[in-house]
């Protein structure tokens, strides 16, 4: 059975918003101190949203990596089972910016397919650039600055965030594949080369004593 982009979500109040800006952050993955989770929290609980899509948890979920989840209370268990689940919300910032907020489980399968389907809602939408939110873990003491670690599809958009290069291999996300054949959507992407900040000597803040 073949699937194609328009099977996977169902239209929801805001479809066919329009903004210029996809942002992205998926459960399940790399996020070290919840920051991703945290950050996509606070801004669908203080910020206006509305949903725009919801994709289909049984075409694009192993349960089996995203359990259900249930409520236990005095050794009763609750009839209502919280599903994973991937939406698409349109979140109007505090001066009125639209901007598409794509959170939730990161999908197990039909990578392929589910890419596509937001490279077309994304067309559609005018979207211009992506990001993409998620604490990555860092060997750093407190009293020192916080590495920033910036990827990019292409060195330009890449060098102007970062003084020192590297590169790696590292593990892909479904993220990496929305700039396919679209170089609008290019934003963040999950592949080596990458291009990380990290504090030097000089930007150091001395020791403190005890």
């Amino acid at each position: 059975m073949s699937i194609t982009a328009t099977d996977l979500y169902e239209d929801g109040p805001a479809a066919g918003a329009k903004a210029k800006i996809l942002l992205i952050h998926f459960d399940g993955a790399i996020d070290a101190g919840a920051a991703g989770r945290i950050a996509i929290g606070q801004m669908l609980r203080s910020l206006h949203n509305e949903r725009v899509a919801t994709f289909d948890a049984d075409t694009l979920m192993d349960y089996r990596s995203h359990r259900p989840i249930v409520t236990v209370d005095d050794w009763v268990s609750s009839p209502d089972m919280v599903m994973p689940k991937t939406v698409l919300d349109l979140v109007e910032d505090d001066m009125g910016n639209p901007i598409l907020v794509l959170h939730g489980a990161e999908p197990d399968a039909h990578w392929e397919s589910f890419t596509n389907a937001i490279n077309d809602i994304c067309k559609r939408a005018g979207v211009e650039i992506t990001f993409s939110l998620h604490g990555v873990p860092s060997g750093v003491p407190h009293t020192r600055p916080t590495p920033v670690h910036v990827q990019a599809p292409c060195c330009p958009r890449a060098a102007r965030r970062s003084r020192t290069t590297c590169s790696s291999p590292r593990p892909c996300r479904p993220s990496c594949r929305f700039d396919s054949g679209n170089e609008a959507l290019a934003g963040s992407r999950c592949s080596a080369p990458s291009r990380t900040t990290w504090p030097t000597p000089a930007t150091r803040p001395p020791p403190r004593r005890c």
